[in-house]
């Protein structure tokens, strides 16, 4: 059974302007409006355990998707510092051969097409 705030204002209303009604009357009113009430609150304790599960869901869902971006992270930037070691390796190689060959090569014939 479905409650709304305008069904309960309806039967409190009636309630009101109906002050002589028998005493069976008056009690089966108010246990409608009991009903009524009980009703509301089973379903919002069904809306929010509904809701607090899929939260729970979601936040795990979340919690796996975030430790996977964490470890491809860390992947990376293992992976950056390899790169960075490797051109700062190949840098001091380049400039070891260049020295050492600095007879045949010059800074200009390297860098210039133009050269004699």
């Amino acid at each position: 059974m479905s409650f709304s705030l305008g069904s309960l204002a309806l039967t409190v209303n009636f309630l009101r302007n109906s002050h002589y009604q028998p005493l069976d009357a008056s009690v089966s009113q108010w246990s409608h409006v009991i009903s009524l009430l009980l009703c509301s609150a089973e379903s919002s304790q069904r809306d929010l355990e509904e809701f607090q599960s899929g939260s729970r869901e979601l936040e795990a869902e979340l919690e796996t998707q975030l430790e996977a971006a964490e470890n491809k992270n860390k992947e990376l930037n293992v992976a950056n510092s390899r790169l960075s070691m490797e051109v700062d390796g190949l840098r001091v190689s380049f400039s070891l051969y260049i020295c050492s060959n600095r007879k045949c090569l010059t800074w200009s014939s390297l860098f210039c097409s133009c050269s004699s």
